[in-house]
């Protein structure tokens, strides 16, 4: 009797061991014969893993973010801007019948979960690829556009009252060239758009008569191509990239650091690899905060070299080279570096048959190195995650371009802890749901500090967005038929939605769906959240999970 009991012990640990595996692991421990069961797990191996997986997590996941206009090779993500609760999402195909017509999504973060605000569209019919670029400080965004596309403007959004709306067009003196708003930057209430056509950078500020230009900077006299290509602001400096310089070498690349003194923006200091090489490409990627900058190069290896301020003089600090070597042309994009703090991020798309992943770089006091890494736990083959990232203190929200559902390269944005203080409270598998067979989805919950205590689960089928206001929560369901269909639980489809959490603030619940749904469903996600309920009422708030529906 006894070894019967506890052999049921180790079969139910072991099925949760699996499942917070993915989640603290992010993916399943598996044997030859398929994953860890009772009878393929010790008991010194389960007690091993239920310690692992107890312990504190770091560099978590806890948001995935899928366009609400999913477009096939949508490229949503392509840029990214964050900036405390607030993020900006550019996606450069946003329309089926206009597919170069893009535009940028805005999310709100509360608590774990991101709430999509607003989706913004350039003003016009012949914008192309609007939300090639994004640009984020405050109440100000600033809209890019023009990958491979005529581009003369840029676009100024003002949040007021929690939502965007449009304050100026920037237009480019020059209507005729194709460069301007490819590269962007806001800093301190100036906004500064490159044009390496012309081998210039123009500065906005907003006056009383709304955003005019207040001066403009020209490449200084020789050696510059692609002056204007990027553009970081650090503290009351402005960085200006010019990747293509050519000298000492073609393609050398350089980094050229402004200050405005007297209403002037003078030049003081060139940045360059400590020893340039022909087509070194420094400066093809740029970003900076505060007295830490960073750029890519491609020497002879893809590069970061991070230089650090003081007393007003940029020194070289660091190079630190990819992992292994990229193909050709694998240099990380423009938006695939990140600098907050004392922080840099790398995006390396083409790491491990380009799934890719983010390097987290930090100075350890023995010098700069590793101290992490981000990868999305559904991680696939050419998903190319890292092709865009931004970071702002803890927080990292990062982009696989190549991520799909259904082989559509729709693209996706996932949100990420660097200390493991926001990680995912609810999973659930399988993923898809089949409405011709039926299926069943097993929900894990794992609140630490919430042990004991009682939790309510619903779902919803109309998204998470804008969520249900309870108290100083937002809960991440829409309610619709089936969110108050799940809230008459217990029933013959849902399990255990209503209970009580173990000591380590643990349950699982399950849905049995029925053969035979209708038709109209496929394609649709099926979102369920739950709350966490102590004697002062409601004290966590999960994130939401879905399950895609499929034939």
């Amino acid at each position: 009797m006894i070894k019967f009991i506890f052999t049921g012990v180790i079969s139910y640990l072991a099925i949760r061991v699996n499942g917070r595996l993915k989640g603290c692991l992010e993916r399943p421990f598996t044997s030859s014969a398929g994953a860890l069961g009772a009878g393929s797990m010790s008991i010194a191996t389960l007690s091993i893993l239920v310690a692992l997986c107890s312990l504190p997590r770091a560099q978590c996941e806890y948001a995935r973010l899928v366009s609400a206009d999913s477009v096939v090779e949508g490229d949503f993500g392509r840029a990214l801007a964050l900036d405390g609760a607030w993020m900006a999402v550019g996606q450069e195909r946003a329309d089926h019948s206009a597919p170069l017509l893009g535009a940028v999504y805005v999310y709100e973060r509360l608590g774990s979960n991101w709430f999509f605000r607003q989706k913004l569209v350039a003003p016009g019919t012949n914008v192309c690829a609007f939300g090639t670029s994004v640009a984020l400080e405050g109440e100000v965004l600033v809209v890019g556009s023009g990958s491979g596309c005529w581009s003369d403007e840029a676009w100024v959004f003002e949040r007021s009252g929690g939502v965007w709306s449009l304050a100026a067009t920037l237009s480019s003196p020059n209507p005729s060239e194709l460069d301007f708003g490819r590269a962007i930057a806001v800093g301190g209430g100036i906004v500064a758009v490159g044009d390496p056509g012309r081998q210039e950078v123009y500065l906005f500020e907003n006056a009383i008569s709304g955003w005019q230009q207040a001066s403009m900077i020209q490449a200084p006299a020789t050696g510059n191509v692609s002056f204007g290509a990027t553009l970081a602001f650090a503290g009351g400096s402005l960085a200006v990239g010019d990747w293509q310089f050519a000298a000492p070498h073609p393609g050398s690349g350089a980094v050229h650091i402004f200050e405005e003194v007297a209403g002037d923006w003078s030049e003081l200091q060139l940045l360059q690899d400590a020893a340039p090489e022909a087509v070194d490409y420094f400066g093809w990627a740029l970003r900076a905060d505060g007295d830490l900058l960073a750029a890519i190069s491609n020497r002879p290896l893809q590069a970061v070299t991070i230089f650090e301020r003081a007393a007003g003089v940029w020194t070289e600090s660091a190079v630190v080279t990819a992992s292994s070597p990229p193909p050709l042309y694998g240099l990380s994009g423009p938006e695939a570096l990140a600098v907050d703090g004392d922080t840099v991020l790398l995006g390396e798309t083409y790491f491990d048959g380009f799934r890719g992943r983010v390097r987290i770089l930090r100075d350890t006091g023995s010098g700069w190195g590793d101290v992490g890494s981000l990868q999305p736990m559904d991680l696939g083959l050419q998903d190319h995650t890292g092709s865009a990232t931004a970071l702002d203190g803890d927080h990292v929200v990062v982009a696989a371009l190549g991520f799909d559902e259904a082989l559509d390269d729709v693209g996706s944005v996932t949100g990420h802890t660097i200390s493991g203080a926001l990680c995912y409270t609810l999973e659930g598998y399988p993923k898809t749901l089949s409405t011709s067979t039926g299926a069943t989805a097993t929900l894990l919950l794992d609140a630490p500090g919430h042990g004991d205590a009682f939790f309510g689960m619903a779902g919803t089928l109309s998204g998470t967005s804008p969520g249900l206001p309870l108290g100083a929560f937002q809960v991440p369901l829409n309610p619709d038929a089936y969110f108050q269909l799940s809230l008459r639980a217990p029933s013959s489809i849902f399990h255990n939605m209503v209970g009580v959490l173990d000591f380590q603030g643990r349950a699982t619940a399950r849905i049995d769906m029925p053969a035979g749904v209708a038709l109209s469903f496929v394609g649709l996600r099926l979102h369920h959240a739950y709350l966490v309920v102590s004697g002062t009422g409601v004290v966590h708030v999960s994130n939401s999970w879905p399950h895609r529906l499929v034939f």
